[in-house]
């Protein structure tokens, strides 16, 4: 098996991973993160996808993206107070992003959520 350092891939995308999950609100610069976990950047990315099948950037967006739709689902919380809390620089940015990601935009996903479970 491949390793990184004496470390074992595995190992190293999951600390990735978690790092990720732990810091959704911030800025990650992933060439950073990967000397962090001393490994090369472009070694990282490449094993980061072939372990997640993302690329670091766009899983970080999915980790996103799932984290809002489950506020958005499950807290009365405003679209505003989302969009700080991931990190994203304004609430128009955010509503931009959600609605590429989903094809509707997060007041909309929360209103579908809503209606779906009145009538169940």
């Amino acid at each position: 098996m491949k390793q990184f350092d004496g470390k074992n891939i595995e190992t190293a995308i999951l600390k990735a991973k978690v790092y990720l999950a732990e810091n959704i609100s911030h800025k990650i610069n992933f060439k950073n993160l990967a000397k962090e976990l001393n490994v090369g950047y472009s070694w990282f990315r490449r094993m980061f996808r072939y372990y997640t099948s993302l690329p670091p950037s766009q899983y970080f967006q999915l980790l996103k993206l799932n984290k809002a739709k489950t506020l958005l689902i499950e807290s009365t919380m405003h679209i505003g107070e989302i969009s700080n809390l991931l990190g994203f620089e304004t609430p128009y940015y955010f509503s931009k992003f959600f609605k590429s990601k989903t094809g509707i935009s997060p007041t909309e996903w929360r209103k579908s959520y809503q209606s779906s479970k009145q009538n169940k």
